[in-house]
């Protein structure tokens, strides 16, 4: 319980939870869940693209031709990952590679043709449900809850606690 007061979200209640979970790192982790889950049902509605491969194809729409690197800044996959992605959409036709004119060990990546048409043609479906997301809180909502977001994350990975006037170091 969060200091004497009982709060449920889903089927989490802060009431019944062991002393050693934390009731927001639980809710989090739910919403994130279901959020995927809801996400991915969406998705499979206006593409038969993934959503990492979303992620991949409309970050080459927006910027155009990107190294693989400022790909993986971009949707915040890890670099195999992107790899994998990219050689995937390579074989269906959507992105091609090119050497860098640059950098002849770099590679760059580039929608195809047929990329584009599959981008375009998600766009609409995929734009108005993330749209319909965001539009379920205001400005000020929103500014509230990044706040909010950030200071659980500091939270987490903050490297010592003081506990009872004791620093305590603790991993990520």
């Amino acid at each position: 319980m969060i200091h004497g007061l009982r709060m449920k979200f889903q089927d989490i209640d802060s009431e019944t939870l062991p002393k050693s979970s934390s009731f927001l790192v639980k809710i989090l982790h739910r919403m994130s869940t279901l959020l995927a889950k809801n996400t991915t049902t969406e998705f499979a509605s206006v593409t038969p693209l993934n959503i990492v491969e979303w992620r991949v194809i409309s970050g080459l729409y927006a910027f155009g031709e990107s190294r693989q690197k400022a790909l993986v800044a971009y949707t915040g996959s890890d670099q195999a990952q992107t790899s994998r992605i990219l050689a995937d959409l390579e074989r269906k036709g959507l992105v091609r590679s090119v050497t860098s004119g640059e950098d002849r060990r770099v590679k760059n990546f580039a929608l195809t043709a047929q990329g584009v048409k599959e981008v375009e043609a998600a766009m609409p479906g995929v734009a108005a449900y993330f749209q319909g997301i965001d539009a379920v809180l205001s400005h000020d909502e929103k500014a509230t809850l990044i706040s909010l977001l950030e200071r659980i994350l500091g939270a987490a990975t903050a490297e010592t606690k003081a506990t009872g006037g004791t620093e305590v170091k603790t991993s990520g």
